[in-house]
C-alpha cells in the first residue's frame, strides 16, 4: 500500500479530509499498490476458491477470513495496521484515535449475483469502514449505496471498479448501506477493513 510506505503530504491530507467532511464519504483512485493487489489476487484463484464456494453456497456474500484463510488475514492485517496508514486514516476522517484497524475481503461471485441488503456495521466500536477494490477487470453491479436509516434517503452511491480504488465511509446510527448484485461475468475481490476505536482482534505480525 503506497500510503503506508510514502506516507502524504499534509496539505493533501487536508484537502482530503475537507473532501470527506464536505460530500460525507471519501473515493480514492489509484489508491492501492498494483503489485500487491496481485500479490493478494493469488488468494483468490479459482482453483483456491472452488471448494471455498461450495461450502459457502447460498449465502449473500463470501467472506474471506482467518478461519479458512490465515496466511492472508495476516498479511492483510499487518499492513493496514501500519502506523502511517493509520495516521492518514484519522487525519483524512478526523476520527478519534484509531486502537486498531480490522479486516477481512468479500468476494462476489458473478455467477451467484451476490450483493449485501441494508445493514449499519455499527457495533459501537466502529468509526468507519475502507473498501478496497483489488479486482483486476472492471465488473458490472456492485454498487455502494449510503442511506439514512431513519428517513431511507440516498446520500451517495459509489461504482468501486477498476483502479484499485479506495472508498472511505462512515459508521453511525443514523447511516446503513448496502452493495448491489454483482451481474455480468466478472467475480468482485474486495479488500474491507473497520476503523476500531479499541483493539478488538488479536493484533498479527507479519510471520507469526
Amino acid at each position: 500500500m503506497s500510503i503506508v510506505k510514502y506516507g502524504v503530504e499534509p496539505s493533501v491530507t487536508a484537502l482530503l479530509h475537507q473532501e470527506y467532511k464536505s460530500q460525507g464519504y471519501l473515493y480514492l483512485k489509484n489508491f492501492f499498490d498494483p503489485f500487491l493487489a496481485e500479490h493478494f489476487q493469488k488468494y483468490f484463484s479459482p482453483e483456491n476458491l472452488a471448494d471455498f464456494f461450495k461450502a459457502q453456497a447460498g449465502r449473500d456474500y463470501v467472506a474471506i477470513e482467518y478461519k479458512s484463510h490465515p496466511d492472508f488475514i495476516k498479511e492483510y492485517n499487518y499492513l493496514i495496521n501500519q502506523k502511517n496508514y493509520i495516521e492518514f486514516l484519522e487525519a483524512v476522517t478526523g476520527s478519534g484515535p484509531i486502537g486498531q484497524m480490522k479486516g477481512h475481503a468479500y468476494v462476489s461471485d458473478a455467477n451467484e449475483k451476490r450483493g449485501y441488503g441494508f445493514h449499519d456495521d455499527n457495533d459501537g466500536n466502529r468509526y468507519f469502514l475502507v473498501s478496497i477494490n483489488i479486482t483486476p477487470q472492471k465488473y458490472d453491479g456492485g454498487v455502494f449505496t449510503m442511506r439514512n436509516s431513519k428517513t431511507r434517503e440516498v446520500l451517495f452511491q459509489v461504482h468501486n471498479s477498476g483502479s484499485y480504488g479506495a472508498l472511505i465511509a462512515p459508521i453511525a446510527d443514523n447511516l446503513e448501506h448496502a452493495v448491489s448484485d454483482v451481474t455480468g461475468d466478472v467475480t468482485r475481490f474486495s479488500l474491507l477493513s473497520w476503523a476500531m476505536k479499541l483493539p478488538q482482534a488479536r493484533r498479527f505480525k507479519m510471520f507469526d
